[in-house]
């Protein structure tokens, strides 16, 4: 019986406003939704952070989290009824469109997966017990991308998933529409664990999702179209 969360646990949502071109540093937002004990352990380490420095270690949180942004407004949110804590950020982004299929392509945040891929163990009265798998376990992820020119002559290139790979339930989607790139993708675990004679086949499952990359493409090589 599947008793995992019916919501993430922790949900990060990105939009990137890319409509003054390619060239362009692009505004952004964010935000963290934390939820569970996720939540009340990170208001904990923030209730434990001098008034001084809190905004301080907000914008190096982002900045972690997201290299290629400068945070300029910080924030978080406790709601006690819920149970929820929000962290919130404003700031530019760097946005890196590189050469590809003889176009400009950007490489999605959050879109990417990883996991374990090795399950070698030496011989012993445990090699072949069950895997353990974090459980329950719930995350997302959503990527925003406001294309130049309402996303015209824009694609998406990379493959989307919906898979369960050693008890954990992988999917992802990417359309655009009205002019916006969006990514979608998840991971929520469905069991603690999985039998050590699925190991083989989750080891090489992970590694090829894990070399499954998604990028918006430019129509041409050349374009840096505003909006």
């Amino acid at each position: 019986v599947d008793d995992g969360l019916a919501l993430p646990e922790v949900a990060a949502t990105l939009e990137l406003d890319a409509t003054g071109g390619m060239d362009a540093k692009a505004p952004v937002r964010a935000e963290l939704l934390l939820r569970g004990e996720t939540a009340n352990v990170y208001r904990l380490g923030l209730a434990n952070v001098p008034a001084t420095e809190l905004e301080p270690n907000l914008r190096d949180y982002w900045s972690v989290i997201y290299p290629a942004i400068t945070p300029t407004k910080v924030s978080h949110h406790y709601d006690a009824s819920s149970g929820e804590l929000r962290l919130n950020m404003e700031g530019s982004a760097e946005m890196e469109w590189a050469d590809g299929w003889g176009r400009k392509v950007y490489e999605i945040d959050g879109a990417g997966f990883s996991g374990r891929t090795d399950f070698e163990r030496e011989d012993g009265p445990n090699k072949d017990a069950p895997w353990t798998v974090m459980f329950p376990y719930f995350t997302q992820n959503i990527t925003l991308i406001k294309l130049p020119d309402s996303g015209a002559g824009f694609s998406v290139r990379g493959k989307d998933a919906d898979q369960v790979i050693g008890a954990v339930h992988y999917k992802r989607s990417t359309a655009i529409k009205d002019g916006v790139a969006r990514t979608e993708s998840s991971m929520r675990s469905l069991a603690p664990e999985f039998p050590n004679s699925e190991a083989e086949a989750v080891g090489k499952a992970m590694g090829d999702l894990a070399k499954e990359r998604v990028f918006v493409v430019s129509p041409s090589a050349g374009a840096s179209t505003v909006q």
